[in-house]
C-alpha cells in the first residue's frame, strides 16, 4: 500500500518538479533583496546516516571540534511515534557517529525532560557551558509571562542543575483558552560583546490573536482541523547578562498577519557587525529577513527573501565572514500516509496535493544577507519533515543533518525514517556542470 502510494506520489512530484535546472529568477521574484544567478545542484562529500527511525534533527559544534545530533521523535518499525529524544555523537565531521545514553528527568511540573551530559546550548569562553534541558509552563502573574527553565551548568568538570527564569513584560495572549504560543529556540544562543546572551523566541502576546487574516489558506486549513490556535506568532528577542539564569524580553522583531505570523527564527552576526535574522512564515510564504544595529534592542521591518518558502532556516558563517541559509521545504504527502504516521501536515490547502520536500542552500558572500550570490539544492526527496541544522566545518564547507521519511538502503534494507548527515563543498556543483 504504501509503496504503491509513494509512486503516485514521485510521479505527480516528477510532472512538477522535473529535475533539471531552473530559472529561479523568474519563479522567486516576489523578494527584496538582490537575486542569485540560478539554481545549483551541489555535489555532496562525506555522507552519514546518523540514526534510524528519528526525525527532527538538531546540529550543534562544540567548542573540541566534535559535533552533536538531538533527534525530537523517535518511531517503531511499525512507524508508531514517540517523543524521545536522542543524543548522536561524532568527534569529526567525517567519522562516525555514536549514541549517548542520556537519562529522563520527570518533573513536578512541566513533564519529562531529557538530561544531556553535553554543554550543547553553549560554551563559554572560560571552557564552562550551558545546556537547556526544557521550560515549564509559563504562568500569567498580572501583566507578565513568566517562566521557569531547567538547564545543566557545565564548571571545571562538574555538572550542577539549576532553573533559569524568564520574564515577558507584555503578557501572553491565552483569550482562546489554549497554551499559548512559546518556543526559544535555543540552538540559536548568540553570545555578543560583552558577554550578555540573546535568543529568539516565538510568541503570541496579547491582542495579537486579532491580527490574523482568516483569509489565509494555511490558517484555514488548520482551524477546519481543529488546530488553528497556534496561529500568529511572532518573534522576540530574549538576553540575559548574567549567563544564562535570568532572561528578559529585549527585542521585538514583529508579527505578519498572514500564515503562521514569523517563528523558528536563525540569528547571526554579520560582516558589518550588526545582527541578521532570517524566519519562517509559512509553507506557502517566502522566508524573511530583518537587521539590527544594536544588539539586538530594535530591528528593521522584516521583509521578504527570495526563497518562496521554507521552515526551519538555520544560518552559519564561513570563516571569510560568508552566511550560508540552510532552508527546508516541507513535503506535502497524501492524506492516506498522513493518517498512517499520524502526520500534523498531511496535503494542505496549498492548490496541489503533494510537494516534493527540499534541503537549500543559499550564500552571501559579503557576509551581511543583503545579497544572495548562489543558491542551490542538496536534496530532494518525497518525504521530509525539511527539518535540520547546519555548521561550518571548514573553507567553504559546511555539514548538514536532515531526516528522510521512508528510506531504503543502499542493502535492501527499510527504515520508516532516517537521520542524515553529509557535508558539502560550496565550490562543487552538479549543476551547473563543472569541468
Amino acid at each position: 500500500m504504501l509503496s504503491s502510494l509513494w509512486m503516485h506520489c514521485l510521479i505527480a512530484a516528477a510532472v512538477q518538479f522535473p529535475l533539471a535546472p531552473v530559472p529561479w529568477q523568474s519563479m522567486l521574484g516576489i523578494g527584496e533583496t538582490i537575486m542569485f544567478d540560478g539554481l545549483r545542484k551541489y555535489a555532496l562529500g562525506h555522507e552519514a546516516i546518523v540514526s534510524v527511525n528519528v526525525d527532527y534533527p538538531t546540529l550543534y559544534q562544540l567548542a573540541d571540534g566534535q559535533l552533536a545530533v538531538v533527534s525530537q521523535r523517535s518511531f517503531s518499525a511499525a512507524g508508531k511515534v514517540s517523543f524521545e529524544s536522542q543524543l548522536y555523537v561524532s568527534p569529526r565531521h567525517d567519522q562516525p557517529w555514536e549514541r549517548v545514553p542520556i537519562k529522563t528527568v520527570v518533573r513536578a511540573v512541566g513533564g519529562t525532560v531529557w538530561d544531556f551530559p553535553l554543554a550543547l546550548t553553549h560554551q563559554f569562553a572560560d571552557g564552562s557551558g550551558i545546556c537547556v534541558l526544557g521550560p515549564r509552563p509559563p504562568r500569567i502573574e498580572g501583566e507578565t509571562a513568566n517562566c521557569a527553565v531547567d538547564l545543566n551548568r557545565f564548571v571545571g568538570g562538574q555538572v550542577a542543575r539549576e532553573t533559569s527564569a524568564i520574564s515577558i513584560p507584555n503578557r501572553m495572549d491565552n483569550s482562546d483558552g489554549v497554551n499559548d504560543i512559546f518556543s526559544v529556540h535555543w540552538d540559536q544562543l548568540l553570545e555578543l560583546d560583552g558577554g550578555s546572551l540573546i535568543v529568539p523566541a516565538d510568541v503570541r502576546l496579547r491582542g495579537d490573536d486579532a491580527l490574523i487574516s482568516r483569509d489565509s489558506l494555511e490558517i484555514a486549513d488548520a482551524v477546519a482541523a481543529g488546530n488553528g490556535n497556534w496561529a500568529c506568532s511572532r518573534v522576540i528577542i530574549l538576553r540575559s547578562t548574567d549567563g544564562g539564569r535570568n532572561w528578559q524580553m529585549y527585542g521585538n522583531v514583529g508579527t505578519h498577519t498572514q500564515d503562521e505570523g514569523f517563528n523558528e527564527g536563525t540569528i547571526s552576526k554579520t560582516s558589518d557587525g550588526r545582527l541578521v535574522i532570517v524566519m519562517r512564515l509559512g509553507h506557502q510564504s517566502p522566508l524573511h529577513i530583518a537587521w539590527s544595529s544594536d544588539g539586538g534592542r530594535h530591528w528593521t521591518e522584516p521583509k521578504p527573501t527570495p526563497f518562496e518558502c521554507g521552515c526551519m532556516p538555520r544560518l552559519a558563517v564561513l570563516a571569510d565572514g560568508s552566511l550560508v541559509l540552510l532552508h527546508g521545504i516541507q513535503s506535502i504527502i497524501p492524506p492516506e500516509i498522513a493518517r498512517q504516521i499520524g502526520d500534523v501536515r498531511p496535503a494542505m490547502n496549498l492548490g496541489f496535493k503533494y510537494r516534493m520536500g527540499e534541503i537549500n542552500l543559499a550564500v552571501s558572500r559579503a557576509g551581511t544577507g543583503e545579497a544572495w550570490d548562489e543558491y542551490g539544492n542538496v536534496l530532494t526527496w518525497p518525504n521530509t519533515t525539511a527539518n535540520g541544522g547546519i555548521v561550518a566545518v571548514g573553507p567553504n564547507h559546511v555539514g548538514l543533518v536532515f531526516d528522510m521519511r521512508d528510506y531504503r538502503g543502499e542493502e535492501g534494507q527499510s527504515y520508516f525514517s532516517v537521520v542524515k548527515y553529509v557535508a558539502v563543498d560550496l565550490g562543487k556543483t552538479l549543476w551547473p556542470k563543472q569541468d
